[in-house]
């Protein structure tokens, strides 16, 4: 029975924690009085008591050690989640393991809410992940059985680099033994992965963030050079864009008559192509010419499938 009773006692401290990351992250700078208004709230406080500060300095120690999440105070004693902030927000596996504990800290307040809640469907299999982060840190190759779609399965020798999530899919970013270039495998045509004995030298020669500065997507071309595009997006679609940059470049540069005007410096490879796709008549390619003139015959290509 005590073992049970510490059992429960431990969880209800853990939704603690998430509950207040969740706060924190969405509302701060926030003041303990604030926070604590909050908590007589919550469905978690069932004895309707204030957090003392003492045991919130623990609960912000505690969410340090476990998730490696910083509670910050400011000079007006108020307390916030430096990624989670202004204007420069950190995006990286920071930011998801913050949202993610925000939808597990609502999810948990409210009973009723899975049903209000649509989430897309991501594929993920974390013990590839774990074994690719393993192997990266341990230096040592993986033994890999891979099958793209429509071929058969293939085996590797892979030194992993990087993964990289990309429109809710998960893609492995490595080097394959015997072979010259870098290669992005998706997670989902895994079949399996197991240790190798190989090991390799340990080098900083290649930067995940400078490999996909100039391009868009997973497919890194080195054949296809980086060009400034300039497009005009409607007024709407403008605002769409200004929320969520197409790519990392984006810039907005004014209008021209009802159009506002944006450039990216990118590689224009297919994967581009088809996002400038997406907007159709929202978003006009403007130069370069060559670029303008690749979409225009899509577009009719397009037009002639259907008449």
């Amino acid at each position: 029975m005590g073992k049970s009773n510490n059992k429960t006692n431990v969880a209800l401290l853990f939704k603690r924690y998430i509950w207040l990351v969740d706060v924190i992250s969405s509302f701060g700078p926030i003041s303990l009085k604030e926070i604590n208004e909050k908590w007589l709230m919550s469905s978690l406080n069932e004895d309707n008591l204030k957090l003392p500060r003492e045991t919130f300095i623990r609960h912000k120690e505690a969410i340090q050690m476990m998730f490696d999440i910083d509670i910050c105070c400011n000079s007006r004693h108020q307390y916030y989640i430096e990624d989670a902030i202004g204007e420069n927000d950190v995006k990286g596996i920071r930011r998801l393991l913050i949202n993610a504990m925000s939808l597990n800290g609502l999810v948990n307040e409210n009973n009723h809410v899975n049903d209000l809640i649509l989430v897309e469907d991501s594929y993920i299999n974390n013990q590839y992940v774990r074994l690719i982060v393993e192997s990266i840190e341990g230096k040592y190759y993986l033994n890999l059985s891979y099958q793209k779609f429509g071929s058969q399965e293939q085996v590797y020798v892979i030194r992993p680099l990087c993964i990289k999530i990309f429109r809710q899919r998960w893609y492995l970013v490595c080097m394959i033994k015997g072979r010259s270039g870098i290669f992005t495998l998706g997670l989902e045509r895994i079949i399996k992965i197991t240790k190798s004995n190989i090991r390799f030298a340990s080098d900083n020669k290649f930067d995940p963030k400078n490999y996909f500065q100039n391009y868009f997507g997973i497919t890194v071309d080195k054949n296809i050079e980086p060009i400034l595009i300039e497009v005009h997006a409607s007024p709407r679609q403008a605002e769409y864009l200004r929320t969520t940059p197409i790519h990392n470049s984006q810039q907005e540069k004014g209008k021209s008559g009802d159009s506002v005007i944006f450039t990216y410096f990118v590689a224009p490879t297919y994967e581009f192509e088809m996002e400038i796709l997406r907007y159709s008549k929202e978003l006009k390619v403007v130069s370069p010419l060559e670029f303008r003139e690749r979409i225009a015959s899509v577009l009719r290509e397009i037009v002639e499938g259907y008449e």
